[in-house]
C-alpha cells in the first residue's frame, strides 16, 4: 500500500506567499524598466521619472496592479513572469540605447504573455482564438522589431523603380521595401490624381 504525502496548511501558505513575492519582484523589475523607458523615450518631459523616490514607487504601483489582477482573475504560475528578468540586461547599464532596451522589454513581455497563455489553456481552448492565437502573439512581437529596424524612406535611386513596380506588387530592388510596397499599393487604389501622385502621398 502506497501512502500519498499530504501537504500541510502551513506548507501551502508558505508556497502561496513565496509565489506572490516572486510575482511582485518580477513585475517590480518590469516596472523599473518601464519607468526608464518612459524617462528616456520622452526626455526631458518625464525627467522626474529619473529620480529614485519616484521611479521606485512607480515600479511598486505597476507590480501591485499586476498582482491584484493576478489574484482576481488569471492566477498563472508566478514563474510565467520570469522572462521579465531579461530587463536586468540593460536596466543598470548607464548607456542609453532605446532600440535595444525597447526590444528587450518587448521580448520579455511577449514571452511572459506566451507562458501565461500556455499555462491558462483548457481542453476546450483548441477552438476559436486559441487555434491561431500563437500566430497573433508572434506577429505582435515581430512587428515592433520590423518597424524599429526598417529604413526611414525609399532610397533615392529606388524611387522610380518603386513607382513602377508597386502597382503590380512586384519586388523593388534591392531591399524589397515590403511595408512601403503594401502601403503604396493601397494608395494606388485612391480614386483621384495620377498614379505617381498617389504613390508620392
Amino acid at each position: 500500500m502506497i501512502v500519498q504525502p499530504t501537504s500541510s496548511p502551513h506548507n501551502e501558505r508558505v508556497s502561496l506567499y513565496a509565489g506572490q513575492f516572486t510575482l511582485f519582484f518580477l513585475t517590480f523589475v518590469a516596472g523599473l524598466a518601464l519607468s526608464r523607458l518612459l524617462y528616456e523615450g520622452f526626455f526631458p518631459r518625464l525627467l522626474w521619472l529619473a529620480r529614485p523616490f519616484v521611479a521606485l514607487p512607480f515600479a511598486a504601483l505597476i507590480a501591485t496592479i499586476i498582482w491584484l489582477i493576478w489574484l482576481k482573475w488569471l492566477r498563472p504560475h508566478p514563474l510565467a513572469f520570469s522572462p521579465l528578468l531579461l530587463n536586468l540586461l540593460w536596466l543598470f547599464n548607464p548607456t542609453v540605447d532605446l532600440v535595444s532596451s525597447r526590444f528587450i522589454f518587448g521580448t520579455g513581455v511577449w514571452l511572459t504573455a506566451v507562458l501565461i497563455f500556455n499555462g491558462t489553456r483548457t481542453n476546450t481552448d483548441e477552438r476559436g482564438f486559441y487555434k491561431w492565437g500563437g500566430w497573433v502573439l508572434v506577429m505582435i512581437a515581430l512587428l515592433p522589431v520590423y518597424l524599429l529596424t526598417m529604413s526611414n524612406s525609399v532610397g533615392v535611386a529606388d524611387s522610380f523603380e518603386f513607382q513602377v513596380v508597386t502597382p503590380k506588387l512586384g519586388i523593388v530592388h534591392p531591399t524589397g521595401y515590403p511595408l512601403y510596397l503594401l502601403l503604396g499599393r493601397l494608395f494606388t487604389l485612391l480614386p483621384f490624381g495620377t498614379l505617381a501622385w498617389r504613390l508620392n502621398l
